[in-house]
């Protein structure tokens, strides 16, 4: 629809998400079609901040859902949302906000439309598996790879072909299939 349409629905979802935030918390369009609202005085106890917290989530998924409709066509939007909750340890915004992100980013991988909570775990995810990425940008360098030729047996016992699998000869974990 252009454009201009694009930012109209952004503008929508903007004011639909200022009713859910109502006057006590800050939103903020951070790019593109993302936006952040900071919950502020949610609550102290951590089990019942991430159950109002949740609250809010439910009513910005269903403000995102309600149907928009722009130059007479209906628009149907869905929302990933990430959380990241801070308390009384101390953490940058930056730090916060890449929680969030990663929070954000599980939704989507859920299918999109739902709410995910930023852990620990998560986070520990993330970094191993760009460990991992580094190591096997190396490992193509040192040439740590190996080819094995699995053969392809037809019904009557004959070899007809030949699957190449390659395998990774890692230094400490031995080889990676």
């Amino acid at each position: 629809l252009g454009y201009g349409a694009g930012d109209e629905l952004l503008l929508i979802i903007a004011r639909r998400l200022q009713v859910v935030a109502g006057g006590e918390h800050l939103l903020a369009r951070f790019g593109g079609d993302e936006f952040v609202l900071l919950l502020q005085g949610v609550s102290e106890n951590r089990d019942e901040a991430i159950k109002k917290v949740a609250s809010i989530c439910r009513k910005v998924l269903s403000a995102i859902r309600t149907p928009i409709i722009i130059n007479g066509v209906t628009c149907h939007c869905t929302a990933s949302v990430g959380v990241a909750l801070f308390g009384a340890h101390a953490i940058t915004p930056e730090e916060l906000l890449k929680q969030a992100d990663l929070a954000m980013y599980q939704a989507k991988d859920a299918g999109r439309n739902t709410v995910r909570f930023f852990d620990p775990q998560m986070q520990l995810a993330v970094l191993e598996r760009i460990a991992l990425e580094r190591e096997l940008e190396d490992a193509i360098g040192q040439k740590q790879f190996v080819v094995h030729f699995q053969p392809q047996i037809n019904d009557k016992n004959k070899v007809v072909g030949a699957e190449a699998l390659i395998r990774w000869q890692h230094p400490t974990r031995g080889m990676v299939s």
